[in-house]
């Protein structure tokens, strides 16, 4: 498949299996009409191998895919002769080894994938000559152990880099310093015990280091290079994930730009000390899931547009002052997720009072009571922008939570129905698993009435939608008066019917008595 725009061309062979003996056959691709040919996708053919006079004619190509073949070598011979190749895919491979040396010959290669290989040695044949165009280079997927200096030495203008889900156990120290311009840096997934911020280039913008097996963190400078190592590297950082690791303690370092900070799944106990506005001034995210944390209190004042805590073990309440120190940031709002912690049973009513909540989310916890005063203003409107997410949790449906079917729920209709599918009480039995939607806009207090009673005749008397995301909800009310006249009624039919009964009878024997008189 070809697609040809003025004297450009896409060629396009994916899984067309033009092999012989797993050689390509390229007299049935057809290249010579195509010498402008700007992209060649070969992907999924079986090749083992390339000859040197495959792409002898394709002076023009930039983009060369070769990806989910069984290509144990690089065949650079065959390469070379497209001296504008821009990009090249070779993930999907059979390589073992990769030698530098490639970059000798295809000088002009901006990005090379390499991922999804088998590659175990990284070998440096070019010692001083620098790549200039190198900007992406992806390792991921490999059983690389180790990364040596001489190997990424001459990428001086690479920008992103990914080791990710690979053997690496260590970094030396002067691996990544020497790439000036590396702004993303993948290696997660890997076996690193340690990382020190210091051996990180300033330009950095992104580093993911989770799921390794990470103890420490270090910030300050090594004792060896105190005089010419100062923190000033990574000062342009601004995402940063470490999640999966074995961290308990994070250290106290600035970071101006930061601006996502994922410490999930770790072992920190508290939230860190160290974690500030003042530290982290352009922080608008915070992640801190996972973590055997038993107190969510914060240390320092941070403000913040999103703070989530999910899937948190032994966090059993939310006091008034567990958040008193995180704030939404000026003119704007904050997003709140605390869900999925197993034992969460208790938020303070003042627990939010100082925050502009864009929306709060408590689903899923074991949470079985909520005072009116954490969400309602004293007018009775809502005082969380976007709602509140209060499904999932185990609520004891008597008169203390009427207002949830007055107030609440109503409103959460209007914002979002969705957030009131699975918004249930737990207690007492006669309304366990009971949707509190199902009263939508009931008159009576359902909650502080005798239940057994409501119960029996919602289930007699209530027609309602079933699912929530409808805009109406039609409701048939019983009444008192109601009930008395179909009772009335009732004992009137059964009143004729014993009448009709007797009258039945009674004319009957009539009739005997004049049968006898003949």
């Amino acid at each position: 498949n070809s697609n040809i725009a003025g004297t450009e061309a896409i060629i396009n062979c994916h899984e067309k299996l033009l092999t012989s003996n797993n050689i390509i056959q390229m007299n049935s691709l057809m290249l010579d009409q195509y010498q402008n040919v700007q992209e060649l996708i070969l992907s999924k053919n079986n090749l083992t191998l390339i000859s040197s006079a495959t792409f002898i004619k394709l002076k023009h190509m930039k983009k060369l895919d070769l990806s989910d073949n069984f290509l144990s070598e690089m065949y650079i011979d065959a390469l070379v002769e497209s001296n504008n190749l821009d990009e090249l895919n070779y993930s999907n491979n059979k390589l073992k080894v990769f030698d530098n040396i490639i970059f000798d010959k295809l000088s002009t290669i901006t990005k090379l994938n390499l991922s999804h290989n088998y590659i175990e040695i990284l070998k440096s044949t070019i010692m001083s000559t620098p790549i200039t165009n190198l900007i992406v280079l992806d390792l991921s997927h490999n059983n690389i152990t180790f990364i040596d200096d001489a190997f990424l030495k001459p990428f001086v203008h690479l920008q992103y880099l990914n080791l990710s889900f690979n053997k690496i156990t260590s970094i030396s120290e002067n691996t990544f310093l020497q790439l000036p311009d590396l702004r993303i840096l993948m290696i997660n997934n890997n076996f690193l015990s340690l990382i020190n911020f210091n051996e990180l280039p300033q330009n950095l913008t992104e580093l993911n280091i989770g799921y390794n097996k990470i103890i420490k963190l270090l910030s300050e400078p090594s004792q060896i290079h105190v005089a010419n190592i100062n923190f000033t590297n990574i000062s342009q950082l601004e995402h940063l994930h470490i999640s999966g690791n074995s961290l308990s303690n994070f250290p106290n370092m600035t970071l101006r730009r930061l601006k996502v900070l994922d410490i999930s799944n770790n072992n920190f106990s508290h939230i860190p000390i160290y974690l500030s506005s003042e530290n982290y001034p352009s922080l608008n995210t915070v992640i801190v899931s996972g973590n055997p944390i038993k107190n969510l209190t914060l240390h320092s004042k941070l403000r913040l547009q999103s703070f989530v805590a999910n899937n948190i073990t032994f966090v059993e309440k939310i006091n008034y002052d567990t958040f008193l120190k995180l704030e939404a940031p000026i003119n704007d709002c904050i997003n709140l997720t605390i869900s999925n912690n197993e034992k969460l049973i208790f938020i303070d009513e003042k627990a939010l009072d100082h925050m502009n909540a864009c929306f709060v989310d408590l689903s899923n916890n074991k949470i079985n009571y909520i005072s009116p005063k954490l969400l309602l203003s004293s007018n009775g409107t809502l005082k969380i922008n976007n709602g509140i997410n209060l499904q999932g949790n185990p609520f004891a449906c008597d008169c203390s939570l009427q207002w949830m079917l007055s107030d609440l729920v109503p409103q959460l209709y209007v914002i979002n129905p969705s957030i009131l599918n699975n918004l249930r009480c737990a207690t007492p039995p006669s309304l366990s698993n009971k949707r509190m939607v199902h009263w939508y806009k009931w008159k009576k207090k359902i909650f502080c009435d005798d239940i057994a009673e409501l119960s029996d005749l919602s289930e007699k008397y209530i027609v309602h939608l079933e699912g929530v995301s409808e805009q109406k909800v039609i409701t048939i009310e019983s009444s008192p008066g109601l009930l008395a006249i179909l009772g009335s009624a009732i004992l009137v039919l059964i009143v004729l019917f014993v009448i009709g009964i007797l009258l039945t009878q009674k004319l009957e024997k009539k009739r005997s008595r004049k049968n006898r008189r003949f």
